[in-house]
């Protein structure tokens, strides 16, 4: 009897993390719907890795081409390798998933302006995850490294 009181506590709690998830999803939706291209920008320029990934989020549903646009999601995309901040020594803008989210971004956007800091990006990023989404959106975009070769192929030579 015990146990069957358990498993039912267990998937009352279950089902209700579930329908708080689902509801925060739609409040996150509806939240960014209302967004302009600009609030994105500004909330990438602040310090906090929330309201980074919110401003990403609103340039990705905006799927704009603008300069403006690539241009952030490229300084996010480098954020934490290529621009660091220090505080007493330490980096403190280091967020990983930042610059994954804004790959995904780039990828999706399909922008052939941001291949040569995806390909820069994916040689300096450290994080295999952050590495693999970089890659995704080189091939989403679907042009080859301009340094590899310009017709696009590579030719591999034994050692």
């Amino acid at each position: 009897m015990n146990n069957r009181i358990s498993w039912l506590i267990v998937f009352i709690i279950f089902g209700f993390n579930l329908l708080y998830s689902q509801e925060s999803i739609e409040r996150s939706i509806a939240g960014i719907q209302g967004l302009t291209i600009e609030d994105g920008i500004k909330l990438i320029h602040k310090d906090s890795r929330q309201s980074k990934l919110r401003g990403i989020e609103i340039l990705d549903a905006s799927r704009s081409t603008d300069n403006e646009v690539i241009e952030t999601l490229v300084s996010c995309l480098h954020e934490g390798t290529l621009y660091q901040r220090r505080k007493a020594g330490r980096i403190v803008n280091n967020f990983w998933y930042v610059r994954m989210r804004s790959a995904e971004a780039l990828g999706n956007i399909g922008s052939p302006r941001a291949l040569n800091d995806l390909h820069l990006a994916f040689r300096v990023e450290p994080d295999p995850v952050v590495k693999s989404c970089i890659a995704t959106a080189i091939g989403r975009i679907g042009q080859p490294d301009p340094e590899v070769d310009p017709n696009g192929w590579t030719e591999f030579k034994r050692i």
